[in-house]
């Protein structure tokens, strides 16, 4: 009779990259591994003489990014790096009738010393707030190569409310844009290079997007 294989695979699995383990870690082909989401600007600061002397750099941006990520962004800028733009509705009446926006950028300064390695920034669906602020700062201003799979397309603060003992609600608080105009809400950053992991990657805890990373920087010609 027919033979039929299941394969089973944790919602944990499906959404977080496999063997996150510490905020730096050097890879062969003197290659370096960024974790974002537990990078401190002390560390980086240390680290940048090796950073600098890597054939190449992976930066990974699919959990959120400490806070201090996009200060260590700024060494990747030869320029300012100015934000995409945030509105914040003034409401005089119901059903934002007659509302208007105050609008607001911020701007960062370029850091010393400059870091020249050829760098991909890893991106996924888990890559959204502030994650997608510095995602949209790395795609304008050609920071990097992108590569994974599309940001959650969710920016602009939360606010929340309590009704009660029982309610709370929650929505976004402004309304954030790409530097053409067009919301990125619900649709994202897409990256150059898409790749989405198998079922049996996942299965094998195999990071197909950092093994992809990888592969092209250890193709490309310097």
């Amino acid at each position: 009779g027919e033979t039929r294989h299941s394969h089973a695979a944790t919602f944990r699995q499906l959404r977080l990259p496999p063997n996150r383990a510490g905020a730096f870690r050097t890879l062969p082909d003197s290659l370096v591994y960024l974790d974002a989401a537990r990078l401190q600007y002390a560390d980086f600061v240390r680290q940048l003489p090796a950073l600098q002397r890597a054939r190449g750099l992976i930066v990974d941006l699919r959990q959120r990014p400490a806070y201090q990520m996009q200060a260590a962004l700024a060494h990747w800028a030869l320029g300012a790096l100015q934000s995409d733009w945030f509105a914040t509705p003034v409401l005089h009446a119901p059903d934002f009738a007659a509302a208007t926006y105050d609008s607001v950028r911020s701007v960062a300064a370029p850091r010393l010393p400059h870091l020249a390695t050829r760098t991909v920034f890893l991106i996924g669906p888990d890559t959204f707030s502030y994650g997608e602020t510095l995602v949209e700062l790395i795609r304008h201003y050609h920071l990097g190569l992108l590569l994974g799979q599309p940001t959650g397309g969710t920016n602009g603060e939360m606010n929340v409310v309590s009704i009660g003992h029982h309610f709370r609600l929650s929505w976004t608080g402004r309304l954030v844009g790409n530097r053409d105009g067009q919301p990125y809400q619900g649709q994202g950053i897409r990256p150059a290079i898409e790749v989405h992991p198998t079922l049996a990657a996942i299965e094998q805890q195999q990071d197909a997007a950092l093994q992809q990373a990888i592969a092209y920087l250890t193709a490309t010609k310097f």
